[in-house]
């Protein structure tokens, strides 16, 4: 019987976004965000009269889980989570808070933007994106009365009913995968992602295709 985990390993090497040549590029683009954020974000809550709440980052999304794929068109991506200390009472306009951090961003790049579960920061070279930020903004579950972290949900022009605290918890999500397999089994669930990863952006590659014809 023909052994197939080789090959399916061999391919696993071709798609997958590599730890030390792609993913060093998007941890610098990271850095230099997070220093950003920490020496502006006091500054734009000053402006508008409000205490800057406490915050801390993580990393989260297929960076953080290692499921990360060479992009078939399109840009590199990272996720962050910009965690604050504050409750969703302080803020019960979500986007509010992230119209703070989308100030603290502004200029950093020509591409800053609010978008509906993030603020996006885009990267160009001759006019075209080739890496972008993704920062998701969160209350901490601590400062809540239900214990739970929420992401800020909603844009500019949402209207009341899609400016929501929405109870999201990656991390845990990430905890509970890497708890619940082996090393080796972990590897070979984190493969099996990028195989899927790299089917779906194959077979939408394809669509986009055939609605252009």
């Amino acid at each position: 019987m023909a052994q197939l985990q080789p090959q399916f390993k061999k391919f696993d090497e071709t798609i997958r976004l590599g730890r030390f040549d792609e993913n060093a590029t998007l941890r610098e683009k990271r850095d230099i965000i997070r220093r950003k954020l920490k020496a502006n974000l006091p500054l734009v809550f000053a402006k508008y009269g409000e205490p800057c709440p406490e915050c801390y980052f993580l990393d989260q999304g297929s960076y953080e889980m290692d499921t990360g794929v060479k992009p078939l068109f399109g840009e590199f991506d990272i996720d962050q989570g910009l965690y604050f200390k504050i409750g969703i009472d302080a803020y019960p306009d979500p986007v509010v808070l992230k119209e703070r951090v989308h100030e603290a961003l502004v200029g950093h790049t020509k591409n800053v933007s609010i978008r509906r579960s993030c603020v996006t920061v885009v990267y160009e070279e001759e006019g075209e994106p080739i890496y972008h930020v993704d920062i998701a903004v969160f209350s901490v579950g601590a400062y809540n009365p239900d214990g739970k972290d929420r992401i800020a949900k909603g844009k500019l022009n949402s209207t009341e009913a899609y400016r929501v605290w929405q109870i999201s918890n990656p991390q845990a999500l990430t905890d509970c995968i890497k708890k619940q397999f082996a090393d080796e089994d972990r590897a070979q669930f984190r493969r099996i992602v990028r195989y899927w990863k790299r089917l779906y952006l194959s077979s939408e590659k394809l669509t986009t295709r055939s609605t252009k014809c």
